[in-house]
């Protein structure tokens, strides 16, 4: 007797996929959902601010027929914040188009509205990595000649993805290290901070290379990390010129506790008088906090009965140390070992518009039909221009090596 079996008969055999089409991947950014709530829509490449950097100093009590005080005069700046420039690539084949132009008849989608919402989840995480740290994703502590690359601990490996296309260069120049251009990434291992290259291998030194994303060195946004500063120059104004045009930076805070980041907070507030309205920081440094609220609970306060929601569904612990409660944001995102102390109406998100499609005609995917190598494929671009700048300095903290 024969049997029939499945291997048998599976060619007669429907296969049913169960749409629709689940996302295996982490696409949240409570930074965007955030700070892009105080956006301003500019027109042209750059917007100016004006801003009060000194008051008049031409005041003072004085007796009976004493001379009076020297005119002064307030001191006012320009602050320059000029666009950068997000791209995002798409290209299908006619087929493809062609075969899933009816949906659910033949596909789970239209590939081009898969694609296209796909590109639009990447530029968001892109957003969300560089308005921490702009165009740098890590440091690089190896030595020699190398493929696997071990990033400095402040690197937060959960950016890293198989098949991102990166550059290694020299963090104050830009350029890049021999072998070192347009090198995809070949393997993560996130516990041991590591990425793997393809290629032959790049000459590295510590502290002198970083890894950033394919030609995007000084082409980013402002990074938070660059914003809240004491040192580096912003929209073209120098603190050393100008002290008030600087943040409070912590560069060796250590072990936590809650009494050393209330002294953080109490600086920024003498220095702006404006208290902080948000506290960024990563799982680590967020637990840390938790692990206080048992042992402090006169320092904290859980919004009602338990963790706030915030808009986008992401949830949050709040502190509370004498003002407003202040939304603790976890963020995968986010710098290791770091906190970014904020008052956010002090920063600001300029942008003509939401992402959209370069279009010629009123037609977003084009043929690439013409020329002696035609190919029977469609091209799309998605573009924003867009930055992150600041009305005030001093009224944000940064936090750095947090233990």
């Amino acid at each position: 007797m024969a049997d029939q079996t499945l291997l048998l008969a599976n060619a007669i055999l429907k296969e049913d996929y169960l749409g629709p089409i689940r996302s295996q991947l982490n696409v949240s950014t409570p930074v965007l959902q955030r700070l892009v709530k105080n956006t301003r829509d500019i027109v042209g490449k750059e917007a100016w601010i004006p801003l009060e950097m000194a008051l008049n100093q031409g005041s003072g009590a004085r007796r009976e027929s004493a001379i009076l005080p020297s005119a002064g005069r307030t001191d006012w700046k320009e602050a320059k914040v000029e666009l950068a420039h997000y791209y995002g690539a798409m290209s299908v084949t006619g087929p493809v188009m062609r075969q899933t132009a009816k949906g659910d008849r033949g596909s789970f989608g239209r590939i081009v509205d898969l694609e296209a919402k796909a590109m639009k989840r990447t530029l968001a995480l892109n957003l969300a990595h560089d308005f921490y740290l702009g165009h740098k994703l890590a440091g690089v502590t190896t030595q020699g000649p190398v493929t696997v690359l071990q990033l400095d601990s402040l690197a937060n490996m959960e950016y890293f993805e198989v098949g991102m296309i990166v550059d290694v260069i020299v963090a104050a120049t830009g350029v890049a290290v021999a072998n070192g251009d347009s090198v995809t990434i070949s393997a993560v291992n996130r516990t041991l901070s590591q990425i793997t290259i393809s290629g032959a291998g790049v000459t590295v030194v510590a502290g002198t290379h970083i890894v950033v994303r394919e030609d995007t060195y000084n082409a980013t946004v402002n990074g938070l990390f660059t914003i809240v500063d004491d040192v580096l120059s912003l929209h073209g104004i120098d603190p050393a010129l100008f002290p008030r045009w600087a943040a409070s930076v912590n560069a060796a805070f250590g072990a936590f506790t809650v009494s050393k980041l209330q002294i953080e907070i109490d600086r920024v507030v003498v220095a702006s008088g404006k208290y902080p309205t948000a506290i960024y920081g990563d799982y680590t440094r967020q637990r840390k906090y938790f692990e206080t609220l048992t042992a402090n609970p006169q320092y904290v306060a859980i919004g009602n009965g338990g963790p706030k929601t915030m808009d986008g569904g992401f949830r949050t612990l709040e502190y509370s140390g004498g003002g407003s409660p202040i939304p603790w944001i976890a963020d995968r995102l986010m710098q290791s070992g770091s906190l970014l102390v904020l008052h956010e109406p002090d920063l600001q998100v300029y942008t003509p518009a939401d992402f959209a499609f370069l279009e010629i005609g009123g037609d977003a995917w084009l043929p690439d039909i013409l020329g002696s190598s035609a190919v029977d494929r469609y091209k799309a671009i998605l573009w924003r221009d867009i930055q992150l700048g600041a009305m005030a300095r001093n009224s944000h903290a940064k936090l750095l090596a947090i233990t």
